[in-house]
């Protein structure tokens, strides 16, 4: 089960543990270091004479079990890696020749599309072929910003790159114009 850099079993299972509950970015190597640096120290007592090994792998479990509880209740916010995962996957969708903006689930508070939603989009895809996506994550609303936040912070400027600046500002405040053009004739 060793990745061949002298990490020990208990190690790697940990780190296999730690990326089950989702938390794939967070790397452990530092664990690592931190098991070699303990194996020295927990060797010797203070008379120098080795430590009983059950004792030690014990002393290790519940560090690992200390370890895993702090994280899991500090660090499972999936914010940050729905937001790494947007701007992946813009970088497909630019390399693959789509322009697209994200935009997050409407009925989520807080959401992302304008009122005149569909008059921007029309005139987005018509007149510079720029597409658009949603993402949703029902349970977790924040975290589905976070990836549109993602897609956007890559995307957007490519768009104004390639198609002008400002372009999808005044695409927006036309948008924008026909769609309280529209309310007002009915």
């Amino acid at each position: 089960m060793g990745s061949g850099r002298g990490e020990s079993d208990l190690t790697n299972s940990f780190m296999m543990t730690h990326n089950d509950f989702g938390l794939a970015r967070f790397r452990c190597l530092w664990v690592t270091d931190f098991f070699r640096t303990w194996d020295f120290v927990a060797s010797r007592d203070s008379s120098h004479r080795a430590r009983n090994p059950v004792s030690r792998q014990f002393s290790k479990c519940v560090t690992i079990l200390f370890i895993t509880v702090a994280a899991l209740t500090a660090g499972c916010d999936r914010a940050p890696d729905e937001y790494v995962n947007g701007q992946g996957q813009a970088e497909r969708d630019i390399a693959n020749g789509q322009l697209k903006i994200a935009f997050d689930d409407g009925g989520s508070p807080g959401s992302n599309m304008p009122e005149a939603f569909w008059e921007y989009i029309q005139l987005l895809q018509k007149r510079h072929g720029i597409g658009w996506c949603t993402f949703s994550l029902p349970d977790n609303p924040r975290a589905a910003k976070a990836w549109v936040r993602g897609y956007n912070a890559v995307a957007m400027p490519k768009i104004e790159r390639q198609v002008g600046a400002q372009v999808l500002k005044d695409t927006l405040l036309e948008a924008q114009k026909l769609h309280e053009a529209s309310i007002t004739k009915h």
